[in-house]
């Protein structure tokens, strides 16, 4: 100390204290970043904050003095509510009373010992597709698919009929969601519930026993309208009679009673088995899967009643009881049962054409509607969807009964889902009668409409953007997506000799029925949206697997563990291998200790063999008794010799382990001579489970007020003490929770379909970088009796984030209008007026609200990301290049393997992408910036800015002390791992306005030499690259831009008509504004990033 104040061999200019104060103000300018001031401090007794240096410039300044000085000459406390003078004084002072500790030598991976772990595989590309491991969320919770029944029954390459398992298979890959056989078995529908019955003739197209049974077949009174078109029908065998010169005969006569024969149920159970098998060896449940029937009152219209003098009742109901043992058999398989009801529209203008459509209604429809359900009596109404159509041919249908009439007939069916034709140029525009069908209630809540969007008996292939529109339409009558399936007008061959359109033609329309509904879901997820939804699902989060063996095991069981960790190693982003000496607790601590700071992936502990069964429960328990750090869910798995230890059988003791915070899965059922590869994809499986999110759950059901119009689509007007919140997204919700719990009743108001704002438009659904903020852990917030509580800690993957904001949404569900835009809001002092619009455009879907407080969270900070310059573009896309934006999940499905990368910007997204890159198994990325910015290792924010740290075995203390230390770290780390150094250090960690993005990717992607950082903006693309404006041409296959967003400053302002802005963000005594916190951008928050999210929690 004395030697650096006289200044002998000193690095600093002069000596003695008035010189180390002048050094220490040159520190002190540094980092405040004032270029103008003087050499020399004016003042030696100013205090440090009056310089305006905040809690990260004074962590800076100590540590560029500890550089200069020596580590421990100042500390934190030295530099807090100090003066020049003071701080120069202590470096003069006591610069000796420490000495640095000698440099520390790192032991490498091959001088560990083995029993510490040995990393089987630690890849960037996974060798399986994780999206295909997510059994969650499937689509049958969304706009599903499906067609009324009859299929083509060839492919269109050939003549050959195809068997039960093609004509399924051909569903399933075309992406059909409820399937059926095609109707491949049977002649036609309706022969077929004929076939067990007796007292009818012997059934459509089959040979008369009796002559008395055949008779002619309903004709269609549209078609005695158009004689020279109806020649072109040869009538025969029919359904319908399409030309009156040729009546359609059929042996369907009722001659007897109908009844249902004998063995009817066990040659029906028969007839369902190759169905049956066919689903089940394809992995589809019999819930997924239909099976089509006729009506009574289909029956009763095409069975010509030669047997009863009775009234229509007492016909139809005779084949209502016939068929009662017909449904039950379907129904007790599983499947869907499907009752096809062209009597209820067919029926006006065929059998009973000389009814007025008043008689039609009341004495046939209505009758038939009362004899299904009572045919149904015994079957769930969530098992039943009906069909309802107005005759599959193609025909002018001007004499079709109009869907408005019909609909309040419908309404009383008993069944869950309607199918209604809804494509033919006759019924497209029928939409309209199915929303007044809503408002009149005569469309159950509990119900979902399957409109037909694809007409059968055209040629012409509908568009998907036409098919999307259609289904946005009901959709939106409908009230949520998950209401809606997209289906068919009608079968594709009603009977087998009956074929409107090819095979060849009917695949492709049923492909682009498909494609329209998934077109459908991303249109309505986009609404509102700044930028597209490529796909709404969030793969699982990748998870690390450590195997866990013994020395007690045989050498087989141990080389079957090898195997297994090495096949694992294609599953898991990491895999350690741990060989203990044996299974106690003490020999456990090496696996314990080398896992135990592995805390930013789900972890897999796999037990092989009846020691290391013991061996993983141990090495679990310990991990999971350890409280010194959150970690991501964890699941322990048994595989070879099921365990036999003293604590009992493995399910017992894995029951002992399982909790809400983690899973125990018992694989010992399995042969341990199963291919190991097929025992690490069922670990794979199940640690997927729950990794993921599907975005469709943030659509919120409709309030039932919206639907029916019964009552305004707004809160009461008369509650003094409502607060509006405007926007749903993370902080409108924390808002709305925190004024709900002080008791205020809360209207929260969001224009789009659903809720989550950003967090439910951004993130790449391949690959989640963690948030670098830990204010966005939200947990306090969320229902104690949500089992995922503990998912969401610091810096949780957007997948995590939007678990919990769901969670958060649902507890508000009651206060919060989706699809509601607020135009302007009014008054001030705690009495103002919201008026808002909702987007149905209802009556009562204008209102003015009356407010006692309004707080505005409202997005204006990300908003449509800035796109990069497309010059060159042509020649860079002729060369195999691919540019995109990547804010926006737009490299969905790209294959990354062996590509070089360029990315433009170095914040959030950024580094979101260069881990979706290295992930996917690019072989170089290079990150392209204006400047160095700063990445923070996770650890160090975790350590020192996030959780609260409590002295653990005396390893680590949470004070401002360690901070800085580990701020030293920090910039340590950059050096080993050959990254980059920010070039805004030593001047302060972070650039005015930057926000430190928090990754570990950064710096291991520079260890391995996959990453590294150009400093540059993009000028243009050419073949094979592109060129920054430094003129250096970066060789690449993928540029991708994150440069930033276009923001929307005035938002708040055309809303309120105020331009003012109170340091702590109100814009009126009780008007809040909290999508853009007002900051120090100099300052040190908590979190290192905005701290919007902060003070959301904290006003």
């Amino acid at each position: 100390a004395a030697k650096l104040c006289a200044g002998a061999d000193s690095k600093m200019p002069g000596a003695g204290l008035a010189a180390t104060i002048d050094f220490v103000w040159n520190v002190c300018v540094q980092v405040i970043g004032d270029d103008d001031a003087p050499d020399k401090a004016e003042d030696p007794d100013v205090q440090l904050e009056d310089l305006g240096i905040d809690s990260l410039g004074l962590a800076e300044l100590v540590n560029q003095l500890e550089l200069s000085f020596g580590e421990g000459s100042i500390s934190i406390d030295d530099v807090l509510d100090a003066t020049l003078r003071q701080v120069a004084a202590k470096l003069c002072a006591g610069a000796a009373s420490k000495m640095p500790p000698p440099p520390s030598s790192s032991t490498s991976l091959t001088e560990e010992k083995k029993e510490m772990g040995t990393v089987v595989g630690a890849a960037f590309a996974i060798d399986i597709d994780l999206s295909s491991l997510d059994s969650t969320n499937e689509d049958w919770n969304w706009i599903r698919t499906t067609h009324v029944g009859s299929l083509p029954r060839n492919l269109p390459d050939t003549k050959e009929l195809l068997t039960t398992d093609a004509i399924i298979a051909k569903q399933i890959v075309t992406g059909i969601s409820c399937i059926n056989d095609g109707e491949s078995t049977r002649e036609n529908y309706v022969s077929e519930a004929l076939s067990r019955m007796s007292g009818i003739g012997f059934g459509i197209g089959g040979k008369s026993v009796a002559s008395g049974c055949l008779c002619e077949m309903p004709c269609a009174a549209d078609m005695l309208d158009v004689p020279l078109y109806s020649q072109r029908f040869t009538g025969g065998n029919g359904i319908i009679t399409l030309n009156p010169r040729r009546p359609a005969l059929n042996d369907v006569a009722c001659v007897a009673p109908p009844v249902y024969a004998v063995d009817g149920a066990e040659r029906l159970a028969m007839t369902l088995v190759p169905f049956l098998t066919a689903i089940k060896k394809v992995g589809r449940s019999p819930e997924s899967c239909f099976w089509s029937v006729p009506s009574p009152g289909t029956l009763a219209m095409f069975c010509e009643n030669q047997w009863s003098q009775e009234d229509h009742k007492a016909y139809v109901m005779a084949f209502a009881r016939a068929l009662q043992t017909e449904y039950e058999v379907i129904a007790a398989t599983g499947v869907v049962l499907q009752v096809d009801c062209p009597d209820l529209a067919m029926g006006h203008h065929t059998r009973h054409a000389n009814c007025t459509a008043e008689e039609f209604l009341s004495e046939i429809a209505a009758v038939n509607v009362a004899a299904l359900n009572a045919a149904l009596v015994n079957v769930p109404k969530e098992q039943v969807r009906v069909h309802i159509c107005w005759g599959n041919y193609a025909g002018p249908h001007h004499k079709d009964l109009g869907a408005d009439r019909i609909w309040p007939i419908i309404g009383d069916l008993k069944a869950k889902f309607i199918l209604i034709e809804a494509a033919n140029p006759r019924h497209v525009h029928e939409v309209s009668a199915f929303e007044r069908a809503v408002a009149r209630g005569d469309f159950n809540a509990d119900q979902v409409i399957v409109p037909g969007v694809i007409d059968t008996t055209a040629a012409r292939v509908e568009h998907p953007q036409a098919i999307a529109e259609r289904l946005l339409r009901f959709v939106r009558a409908a009230g949520h997506p998950s209401r809606v399936m997209a289906g068919t007008d009608c079968g594709f061959a009603s009977t087998a000799k009956s074929v409107a359109v090819t095979s060849d033609i009917a695949w492709r329309k049923i492909a682009a029925l498909v494609e329209g509904a998934q077109l459908a879901t991303k249109l309505y997820l986009e609404c509102q949206a700044p930028v597209p939804v490529h796909q709404p699902k969030f793969n699982p989060t990748v998870f690390r697997c450590a195997v866990v063996t013994t020395k007690r095991e045989t050498p087989d069981t141990l080389a079957y563990a090898g195997v297994l960790a090495q096949k694992l190693g294609g599953r898991a982003a990491f895999t350690d291998f741990f060989e203990l000496s044996d299974a106690t607790t003490g020999a456990c601590q090496t696996a314990f200790a080398a896992l135990r700071w592995a805390v930013d992936s789900p972890l897999a502990v796999v037990g092989v063999g009846d020691s290391g069964h013991q061996a993983a429960m141990t090495v679990r328990g310990l991990l999971e008794a350890d409280k010194s750090v959150s970690r991501r869910p964890s699941c322990v798995f048994l595989t070879a010799e099921p365990f036999t230890g003293s604590s009992g059988s493995s399910s017992s003791a894995l029951a002992a382990l399982a909790g809400a915070h983690s899973r125990a899965v018992d694989l010992t059922c399995v042969n341990q001579n199963e291919d190991p590869a097929a025992i690490a994809t069922l670990v794979a499986q199940e640690m997927a489970k729950n990794l993921g999110f599907d975005k469709r759950q943030l659509v919120l059901a409709p309030k039932k007020e919206i639907m029916t119009n019964t009552a305004s689509v707004f809160p009461p007007q008369n509650n003094k003490e409502l607060v509006v919140v405007v926007g749903a997204g993370i902080l409108g919700l924390i808002a709305a929770k925190r004024l709900t719990d002080e008791g205020f009743d809360v209207a929260i108001l969001e224009q789009r379909l659903m809720v989550g704002g950003i967090w439910s438009m951004y993130a790449n659904s391949t690959s989640q970088v963690n948030s670098s903020e830990g204010g966005y852990c939200i947990k306090e917030f969320l229902p104690k009796a949500f089992e995922g509580r503990h998912e969401n800690r610091d810096h949780s993957t957007a997948a995590e984030m939007l678990t919990d904001l769901k969670a958060l949404a649902g507890s508000l569900e009651s206060s919060i209008y989706t699809e509601v835009t607020v135009s302007k809001i009014l008054g001030e002092k705690g009495d103002y007026t919201v008026i808002a619009s909702h987007a149905s455009g209802k009556p009562g879907s204008v209102a003015v609200i009356k407010a006692r407080g309004v707080v505005l969270a409202i997005n204006d900070r990300v908003g449509t990301p800035r796109p990069l310059p497309r010059l060159g573009l042509q020649a860079f896309e002729a060369s195999g290049g691919f540019i995109c934006d990547g804010a926006g999940d737009a490299t969905t499905g790209y294959d990354w393997r062996g590509k070089s990368v360029v990315v433009f910007g170095m914040g959030a997204f950024a580094i979101e992408n260069v881990r979706t890159a290295l992930e996917g198994g690019a072989a170089k990325v290079t990150v392209v910036a204006r400047r160095h910015g700063t990445i923070c290792p996770k650890i160090i924010d975790y350590l020192n800015f996030v959780k609260p740290w409590e002295c653990v075995e005396g390893e680590f203390k949470h004070d401002v002390g360690t901070n800085v230390k580990q701020m030293g770290q920090w910039r340590k780390l950059y050096k080993a791992s050959g990254a980059t150094t920010p070039e805004c250090w030593p001047g302060k960690v972070k650039h005015d306005g930057h926000t430190i993005s928090v990754s570990d990717i950064w710096f291991v992607g520079h260890h391995l030499g996959k990453l590294d950082t150009q400093v540059g903006t993009f000028a243009r693309l050419q073949e094979g690259g592109v060129v920054l404006d430094s003129g250096v041409v970066l060789p690449c296959d993928v540029v991708i831009g994150c440069i930033g967003f276009h923001r929307s400053h005035t938002l708040a302002e055309s809303l309120t008509g105020r331009s003012d802005l109170s340091h702590s963000n109100y814009l009126d005594k009780d008007m809040i504004y909290l999508a853009d916190a007002e900051i120090d951008e100099n300052a040190f928050n908590s979190f290192y990033g905005s701290s919007v999210t902060e003070d959301g929690k904290f006003w």
